[in-house]
C-alpha cells in the first residue's frame, strides 16, 4: 500500500471514530421540544414597553428606539429599523 493512500485511509479512520464519539453529544433540531419543553420564547414589539414599563417613567428605550413618554400616554420615538425588539427599559424616571 502506498504512504499516501495509508495516510488517507488513517484519516477517513479518525473523521469516522471522531463523528461517533461526538454524534452521541447532539440533540437533533425535531427533538428539541422534548428536550426544552418549558423555555419559551418571549417576543417583544414597539408596544411591549406599554405593558412592561412603570408609568412614571418618560425617558426609555422600546427595545430599539430611544422613547420619551407624552402627556397623552403616547411616546415620541427615534425611527430605527429594527429586526428584533429585546426587552424595554427605563432611562430615568419622573
Amino acid at each position: 500500500m502506498s504512504k499516501k493512500l495509508l495516510l488517507i485511509l488513517i484519516i477517513l479512520i479518525i473523521s469516522f471514530i471522531s463523528f461517533l464519539y461526538f454524534s452521541r453529544y447532539t440533540i437533533k433540531l425535531s427533538n428539541i421540544n422534548q428536550a426544552l419543553p418549558n423555555i419559551t420564547l418571549r417576543k417583544y414589539n414597539y408596544e411591549s414597553w406599554k405593558t412592561i414599563l412603570p408609568k412614571t417613567c418618560i425617558r426609555f428605550s422600546d427595545g430599539c428606539n430611544f422613547c420619551t413618554r407624552v402627556d397623552d400616554g403616547g411616546a415620541f420615538c427615534t425611527r430605527r429599523g429594527c429586526g428584533e425588539y429585546s426587552k424595554p427599559i427605563c432611562l430615568d424616571q419622573k
